[in-house]
Protein backbone atom coordinates (compact mmCIF):
# COMPACT_ATOMS: atom_id res chain seq x y z
CA UNK A 1 0.00 0.00 0.00
CA UNK A 2 1.32 3.40 -1.34
CA UNK A 3 0.69 6.63 1.10
CA UNK A 4 -1.96 8.13 0.99
CA UNK A 5 -2.96 12.26 -0.16
CA UNK A 6 -6.04 13.14 0.27
CA UNK A 7 -7.66 16.67 0.17
CA UNK A 8 -10.62 18.46 1.46
CA UNK A 9 -12.31 21.20 0.56
CA UNK A 10 -13.37 22.95 4.29
CA UNK A 11 -14.88 26.49 4.83
CA UNK A 12 -17.73 28.65 5.20
CA UNK A 13 -20.62 26.44 4.72
CA UNK A 14 -18.79 23.49 3.57
CA UNK A 15 -17.38 20.24 5.58
CA UNK A 16 -15.50 17.03 5.22
CA UNK A 17 -16.97 13.48 6.40
CA UNK A 18 -14.88 10.45 7.04
CA UNK A 19 -16.78 7.42 7.89
CA UNK A 20 -14.47 4.55 9.17
CA UNK A 21 -15.97 0.85 8.52
CA UNK A 22 -14.80 -2.41 9.36
CA UNK A 23 -12.30 -4.16 6.80
CA UNK A 24 -15.29 -6.49 5.05
CA UNK A 25 -16.65 -3.05 3.42
CA UNK A 26 -13.47 -2.02 1.61
CA UNK A 27 -14.73 -1.83 -2.28
CA UNK A 28 -18.30 -1.12 -1.09
CA UNK A 29 -20.09 2.26 -1.32
CA UNK A 30 -21.40 4.06 1.41
CA UNK A 31 -24.20 6.40 0.57
CA UNK A 32 -25.58 9.59 2.64
CA UNK A 33 -27.96 11.92 1.79
CA UNK A 34 -29.05 15.21 3.78
CA UNK A 35 -31.50 14.40 6.10
CA UNK A 36 -34.37 16.13 4.33
CA UNK A 37 -33.43 14.98 1.08
CA UNK A 38 -35.88 12.14 -0.68
CA UNK A 39 -34.50 8.91 -0.86
CA UNK A 40 -33.08 8.60 -4.05
CA UNK A 41 -30.55 11.85 -4.41
CA UNK A 42 -27.64 9.90 -1.98
CA UNK A 43 -24.19 10.91 -2.52
CA UNK A 44 -22.00 8.14 -2.25
CA UNK A 45 -18.07 6.88 -2.02
CA UNK A 46 -15.87 3.83 -1.84
CA UNK A 47 -14.54 2.64 1.29
CA UNK A 48 -10.89 2.06 0.99
CA UNK A 49 -7.91 1.49 3.47
CA UNK A 50 -6.54 4.59 3.91
CA UNK A 51 -2.55 4.70 5.59
CA UNK A 52 -2.84 7.03 8.97
CA UNK A 53 0.62 7.02 10.14
CA UNK A 54 1.81 3.88 11.13
CA UNK A 55 -0.88 2.57 10.95
CA UNK A 56 -4.76 1.41 8.38
CA UNK A 57 -7.71 2.33 8.55
CA UNK A 58 -10.79 1.59 6.13
CA UNK A 59 -12.77 4.95 5.45
CA UNK A 60 -14.81 6.62 3.09
CA UNK A 61 -14.31 10.15 2.83
CA UNK A 62 -16.40 12.83 1.61
CA UNK A 63 -13.95 15.99 0.67
CA UNK A 64 -16.54 18.74 0.31
CA UNK A 65 -20.37 18.37 1.40
CA UNK A 66 -22.50 21.89 2.63
CA UNK A 67 -23.01 21.51 5.98
CA UNK A 68 -26.37 20.45 6.88
CA UNK A 69 -27.84 17.32 8.59
CA UNK A 70 -27.61 14.01 7.23
CA UNK A 71 -28.56 10.63 7.02
CA UNK A 72 -26.85 6.91 5.80
CA UNK A 73 -28.65 4.97 3.08
CA UNK A 74 -28.33 1.02 3.14
CA UNK A 75 -30.28 -0.12 -0.13
CA UNK A 76 -32.00 3.29 -0.65
CA UNK A 77 -33.59 2.98 2.83
CA UNK A 78 -32.39 5.57 5.68
CA UNK A 79 -29.87 3.52 8.04
CA UNK A 80 -29.00 4.71 11.64
CA UNK A 81 -29.36 8.35 13.93
CA UNK A 82 -29.30 11.55 11.58
CA UNK A 83 -25.55 13.47 11.82
CA UNK A 84 -24.21 17.01 11.52
CA UNK A 85 -22.09 17.94 8.85
CA UNK A 86 -20.48 21.69 9.92
CA UNK A 87 -19.19 23.81 7.53
CA UNK A 88 -15.23 24.69 7.91
CA UNK A 89 -15.16 21.04 9.55
CA UNK A 90 -14.48 17.51 9.37
CA UNK A 91 -16.51 15.27 10.67
CA UNK A 92 -16.30 11.51 11.72
CA UNK A 93 -18.22 8.68 12.46
CA UNK A 94 -18.20 4.68 12.88
CA UNK A 95 -20.44 2.89 10.57
CA UNK A 96 -20.60 0.14 13.19
CA UNK A 97 -21.92 2.93 15.79
CA UNK A 98 -22.60 5.65 14.24
CA UNK A 99 -24.06 7.29 16.93
CA UNK A 100 -20.53 7.91 17.82
CA UNK A 101 -19.75 11.30 16.17
CA UNK A 102 -16.72 14.02 16.43
CA UNK A 103 -16.54 17.10 14.85
CA UNK A 104 -12.70 18.93 14.48
CA UNK A 105 -11.67 22.21 12.71
CA UNK A 106 -9.46 21.50 9.98
CA UNK A 107 -5.85 21.84 11.25
CA UNK A 108 -3.47 23.64 8.46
Amino acid sequence: MTADSLVVDVGGDTGALIVYAPPDLVGREIEIARAETPPGHPVHNVVRPRRVGQRVVHAAVFPDLPAGTYRRYRNGVADGPSFAVAGGRVTEIDWARPSLLASSPLRR
